[in-house]
């Protein structure tokens, strides 16, 4: 299933970005994707309210949330700053 068009055009635009910070960052950290529509016990487990938020997660510990598009640079430095 597509997502609507408001997350999709987020999807379009994060997901090139996450999928490069993946590849910098192997060994050292983790990305996930969790499809909201699919797993909404999951969401509302992590209180999803939006469509992206990012969620930088430590030692099971929650160090950071974010909801919205980013540069690439802006998101590499948001994480670096919770991670």
């Amino acid at each position: 299933m597509r997502p609507c068009c408001y997350s999709y055009s987020f999807f379009l635009v994060m997901a090139p970005i996450l999928e490069s910070l993946a590849r910098r960052r192997a060994g050292s950290l983790m990305v996930l994707k969790i499809e909201t529509e699919s797993h909404r016990e999951l969401a509302a487990a992590f209180k999803i309210q939006a469509v992206p938020t990012f969620v930088v997660m430590k030692g099971g510990f929650e160090m950071g949330r974010a909801s919205g598009a980013m540069s690439e640079t802006d998101f590499s430095l948001w994480v670096a700053s919770k991670a």
